[in-house]
């Protein structure tokens, strides 16, 4: 998308600058990435990137006109409903295609809309890699953060969408074995960042309407939580065994609220 760019990166990229990274995420996570890192990250150009946003724009201005309350009454059933208050979905995760447009430029086609959580840790720490492990990075005019933030203000930010007013210890990433996840690499970016723990499903307790977990041997209240779980694995596992089902009527905040999966990632 910037030739002089592309260019200049493939012409001094080393292999050993790729390795350099492959042992940072190893030596950080004791674990390589579950899924392949790209050699080279994608440098796009301000016309293609203000592309993109004006496409997020458009849909999400779309997205605000919908009656999400008949898609919830017709799409998912009464009995599969959180009474939980569904507030607004705190994340929305816009996957674009970069193709080509036919007439030698490149513009953005929607490939995925979702009201879930991706890999907003992971991600940042990635940038930061690059940038320390390529000495062939371009330095001016180009940045892995958007809207001006930087890693301070980024980690705030999101840091306050996740957390609200608890303390981390009061916070869980909840996920369905997490060790098994691919995207796992964002859940130990996460704990590093915001000090949260990475519990399974299957241990979570529940006393009457409350949620704990085990944290150093001490039963620890849930306040709120920071949902990776998708309703459709819960499905597939018919042994699986929980003390508490996502629809269950608890004293806990969902960060989303499970309804917004089915609402706006599946149904619209």
């Amino acid at each position: 998308m910037i030739p002089k760019i592309r260019e200049e990166f493939n012409a001094t990229y080393k292999e050993v600058y790729y390795k350099n990274l492959l042992g940072h995420i190893v030596d950080t996570f004791k674990e390589p990435s579950a899924f392949r890192i790209s050699e080279t990250p994608v440098f796009i150009s301000k016309a293609v990137k203000k592309e993109v946003e004006e496409a997020c724009d458009s849909i999400i201005s779309q997205l605000w006109k919908i009656d999400f309350s008949e898609i919830r009454r017709k799409f998912i059933p009464a009995e599969l409903q959180s009474p939980a208050p569904m507030g607004n979905p705190h994340f929305l995760a816009i996957d674009f295609g970069l193709c080509e447009d036919g007439k030698g430029g490149i513009t953005p086609q929607l490939i995925e809309l979702q009201a879930f959580p991706t890999l907003f840790f992971y991600q940042p720490f990635l940038g930061e890699a690059f940038m320390q492990y390529y000495p062939n990075m371009p330095k001016e005019g180009f940045d892995y953060y958007l809207n001006g933030l930087d890693k301070q203000s980024y980690t705030e930010k999101v840091r306050k969408v996740i957390l609200g007013d608890e303390k981390p210890e009061n916070v869980i990433l909840l996920e369905l074995f997490p060790e098994k996840q691919k995207t796992r690499i964002d859940f130990w970016s996460t704990k590093k960042a915001l000090g949260i723990e990475i519990v399974c499903m299957t241990k979570v307790l529940k006393e009457g309407k409350k949620l704990f977990y085990m944290k150093d041997g001490t039963k620890t209240p849930i306040h709120r939580i920071y949902n990776r779980v998708i309703y459709d694995e819960l499905e597939r596992l018919k042994d699986l065994k929980t003390n508490f089902n996502l629809n269950d009527d608890l004293d806990v905040e969902w960060v989303t609220h499970p309804d917004w999966f089915f609402m706006i990632s599946k149904c619209i």
